[in-house]
């Protein structure tokens, strides 16, 4: 099991590296490398490129907000979050109704 981890930390830090330096997100790379290397089904392989991204921007926008630099004010960002949340769920109910 830590062997497992171990490498899957490794393959984690080795496509965020490239990455970075190549100027394209990480998902990009771990994807494919958690479908090749790790064996992962590919919608587990997304799901997790997917939490590691709302992560990062969750605390990357905690922390701007927290010290005032923020491009879109609170106020504005609400009525943006509701509608988004909205849309989402519109999207997986009619989804649902589709496939039944």
């Amino acid at each position: 099991m830590l062997e497992i981890l171990i490498n899957l930390f490794a393959l984690s830090i080795s496509a965020g590296f490239i990455g970075a330096i190549s100027g394209l997100g990480g998902g990009v790379f771990i994807v494919p490398a958690l479908v090749l290397a790790a064996h992962m089904p590919m919608k587990v392989a997304v799901g997790a490129s997917l939490i590691s991204g709302v992560a990062t921007s969750a605390g990357g926008g905690s922390y701007t907000a927290g010290i005032g630099v923020t491009a879109v004010p609170l106020p504005a960002a609400l009525p943006l979050l509701l509608s988004g949340m909205a849309g989402l769920g519109a999207m997986a109910r009619r989804r649902r109704v589709s496939s039944a």
